[in-house]
């Protein structure tokens, strides 16, 4: 719809008006994708766990992570993945 409104507009000579019913719509969507996305990658994470595939479950924990670091769990559970050598728990044992 923004498309047609924005078309609409230009085509009445209101050149201003169309630039601004992009900004609004695309903010909108992107917001909107950014919470899909995320919800996404999270589900792919824990079936990636479920399944076994430690690494790619960690990968995907880790982009949402970048996204979002207050999402759902993720942090919790990124903390408390192993990976090799320099998991927390290896870590913890270094420093206490």
């Amino acid at each position: 719809m923004p498309l047609f409104r924005a078309r609409a507009l230009r085509s009445l000579g209101l050149t201003d008006r169309p630039r601004r019913s992009w900004v609004r719509p695309s903010a909108e969507r992107r917001a909107g994708l950014q919470i899909l996305i995320k919800a996404l990658r999270y589900e792919k994470a824990m079936t990636f766990l479920e399944s076994g595939r430690k690494a790619a479950a960690r990968a995907e924990l880790e982009r949402i992570y970048a996204m979002d670091p207050e999402y759902l769990d993720v942090a919790e559970r990124l903390g408390s993945m192993e990976f090799g050598l320099w998991s927390l728990g290896f870590l913890a044992t270094l420093v206490s």
